[in-house]
């Protein structure tokens, strides 16, 4: 019982649906407010999936004077823009040098996709922090140009807690975060193999399984 929270009933189930999600993007949150929070700065969110799609709505929500959403699908990008980012930017390394102080540059940054070229993408462009929120499953270089001017710091993942997620709920409540927008199609569980192929051919973002939907 006390691991549960009470949703207000005000809150329709799409609004709601995804915040075990928001709660796990807050730790990044967290992390990062170890190093004093990202209020009043420049944050790059990496991975316009579910996840960064969440993350660039806590980035303002949490104060983030711009929000920068990276990803290489232009549709992403919009739907980013259409939730909060400031800008959007493909990670071309041509288009975007890399330059840690310069008038791109970024503060900090959450890299929700896990892949090492993204991570050290956003590593070459950071000044301060990149703190790693997708599942890390190969090694990432950090070399020396990581290291001076001050160094960057490469930061993992937290651990799930309630504040997080009392957070997060916060912010759907409160209008900040929008977890309705995620939700591509609403499907009833009998027709639960049509979701995981709109799924897996990238056709939705998420699905809602409504055991009441038609």
């Amino acid at each position: 019982e006390r691991a549960l929270l009470q949703i207000p009933k005000k809150l329709a189930p799409e609004q709601v649906a995804s915040l075990e999600l928001a709660m796990c993007v807050e730790v990044s949150f967290q992390q990062l407010a170890q190093l004093g929070g990202i209020k009043g700065r420049r944050v790059g969110i990496a991975g316009l999936g579910p996840a960064g799609l969440v993350a660039v709505q806590l980035a303002k929500a949490h104060g983030a004077s711009e929000v920068v959403g990276i990803d290489m699908v232009a549709s992403r990008r919009n739907l980013a823009r259409k939730l909060g980012a400031d800008r959007t930017a493909s990670p071309n390394a041509k288009a975007w040098k890399a330059d840690r102080y310069g008038a791109k540059s970024l503060d900090d940054a959450i890299d929700c996709t896990g892949i090492p070229a993204s991570i050290e993408f956003l590593m070459d462009r950071t000044q301060r922090c990149v703190t790693i929120f997708g599942v890390l499953r190969e090694e990432v270089k950090f070399g020396a140009r990581h290291m001076w001017g001050p160094g960057v710091t490469l930061m993992g993942y937290g651990d799930h807690n309630r504040v997080a997620a009392e957070t997060a709920l916060k912010f759907v409540a409160a209008g900040k975060i929008d977890l309705t927008a995620l939700v591509s199609k609403t499907l009833p569980f009998t027709r639960y193999a049509e979701g995981v192929e709109l799924l897996k051919n990238k056709k939705a973002i998420k699905i809602l399984f409504d055991p009441w939907a038609e």
